[in-house]
């Protein structure tokens, strides 16, 4: 991940990554959801302007609006990381 400046933050953990835009923490998972700005990032927007990074695993699902981005943030990322279903990752 590209970093803007140091955060000490622990409401916000992610806020000061590039292009961050929001982000959700789901305790029973171990990790965050966060909506960043692709191109921002450093990473291809071919898939949509808009990324949700699970924070663990670094696994990234575009979409191409913000709002869009948004809801998929909140449905958890058991819905959209491979890893948070379940599937084998082999650096837990």
């Amino acid at each position: 991940m590209t970093y803007t400046e140091e955060n000490p933050s622990r409401r916000k953990p992610h806020s000061w990554w590039a292009g961050y835009q929001t982000e959700r923490k789901f305790a029973d998972l171990g990790t965050y959801a966060v909506v960043i700005e692709a191109r921002e990032q450093g990473l291809d927007d071919a898939g949509g302007r808009w990324g949700i990074v699970c924070a663990r695993h670094s696994t990234i699902l575009n979409t191409t609006s913000l709002k869009l981005a948004r809801e998929i943030m909140r449905s958890g990322p058991t819905e959209w990381c491979d890893y948070c279903r379940g599937e084998e990752y082999p650096f837990d």
